[in-house]
């Protein structure tokens, strides 16, 4: 049996074991996606970051949760949380371990409220709404990864019914897996600090989109980050400077990261 061959029959079996709902138990006999918290030096490296952007009393709304390393930054920082996790095995691990500190909301965020199908991966940072960047990152990127072939119905609400129910953030941060368009659909006006996740180049044409929507409802300054660095890519910019950044060959070699848009008054 030759390499490819070897590949081949791995995925056949890891698919089969996710399809049975046994693939969560064969990562947890290999150790393998353990839940566990920011280690030491990502949140001191979060403290500092984020504290531009979330003080001691004020709302942050983590939209796609995950185990919640952000969650723990997001309380040293003094924040209340709303937790928005639609994956129950990571929800519920947010209450275990987070109890009363945090409000988990166990929907989706999109553009409108509604029903939708949710795909589930054998990692779970990889789970998504978006049929499409499966599609687009299933054979290059994420090439050793899998989804779930049959999905789940899952609740979507959005970030503007969010508001109406828990205030305003002062920071929202989105990270779910190309489906970020979707979720700013669903918000009608700039609040407070928003970034979203960028995956390029695959994802490029959404990320210009999603700007294209940051600055119809009022946001009109932009930076970016790369990977999990917390550390600022460049200068804040217009959107005119950022489109620009965005389409370099460049940033198309930061591969992933978040982007932030804010409202600096003039």
């Amino acid at each position: 049996m030759n390499k490819r061959q070897r590949q081949q029959m791995k995925r056949w079996i890891k698919g089969w074991l996710i399809n049975l709902g046994l693939w969560g138990r064969v990562q947890k006999w290999r150790g393998k996606e353990t839940p566990g918290l920011a280690i030491e030096p990502l949140v001191r490296t979060g403290l500092s970051f984020y504290k531009e952007f979330v003080q001691p009393g004020s709302t942050v709304f983590d939209v796609g949760a995950n185990y919640g390393n952000r969650v723990e930054i997001f309380l040293k920082c003094g924040a209340k949380v709303i937790a928005i996790e639609p994956q129950v095995k990571c929800g519920e691990y947010l209450k275990r371990h987070f109890g009363d500190q945090i409000t988990w909301v166990p929907k989706g965020v999109g553009a409108k409220v509604e029903m939708r199908e949710f795909f589930e991966a054998d990692n779970s940072v990889l789970s998504t709404f978006s049929s499409d960047y499966i599609d687009r990152v299933k054979d290059t990127r994420h090439v050793s990864s899998l989804w779930k072939k049959s999905s789940r119905q899952v609740e979507l609400t959005t970030l503007d019914q969010l508001l109406y129910t828990y205030g305003e953030p002062s920071f929202i941060k989105v990270d779910v897996e190309g489906f970020e368009l979707e979720v700013v659909g669903g918000l009608t006006r700039a609040v407070g600090t928003i970034s979203l996740e960028y995956t390029v180049p695959e994802l490029l044409p959404d990320l210009i989109q999603i700007i294209d929507r940051l600055e119809s409802i009022g946001y009109n300054q932009f930076n970016h980050s790369v990977g999990e660095s917390m550390v600022f890519g460049g200068l804040w910019v217009d959107s005119h400077v950022f489109r620009e950044r965005v389409q370099s060959h460049e940033f198309s070699g930061t591969r992933f990261g978040d982007i932030y848009a804010r409202v600096a008054n003039s």
